[in-house]
């Protein structure tokens, strides 16, 4: 993940969301199965959309990357959220999160930023 970041929570909140931007530089297509962190119970891929002028939040279950591609995870669109804190996550601490793939798992250290 490149220019990753997970967004600092308010206090008394358990869940907060991480963007960046995911690129494929291999030579074949990455499908994602799934998503992890050691900071939170757990992490899933949601989309915002917007329907009649209202905004909704919709899980992903699928996400295939293919050669060359990238897709950006970033607010009002599509983001991983991270629900259920298992600490307190505080500015400029870095979270880590885990992505996987069929045959291989990615792992990224993202700073937290009071965006």
């Amino acid at each position: 993940m490149q220019h990753g970041w997970v967004r600092a929570m308010p206090p008394g909140k358990g869940m907060t969301a991480a963007y960046g931007e995911l690129r494929n530089t291999s030579k074949a297509t990455i499908h994602i199965t799934g998503y992890d962190s050691n900071s939170f119970s757990s992490v899933s891929l949601h989309e915002t959309t917007e329907v009649d002028g209202v905004s909704r939040m919709r899980e992903r279950s699928k996400l295939a990357l293919g050669p060359g591609e990238a897709i950006a995870l970033q607010p009002g669109g599509l983001h991983l959220m991270l629900m259920d804190a298992k600490t307190e996550i505080a500015s400029r601490r870095e979270v880590e999160i885990g992505i996987s793939s069929a045959t291989q798992r990615y792992v990224f250290s993202l700073p937290v930023e009071p965006r």
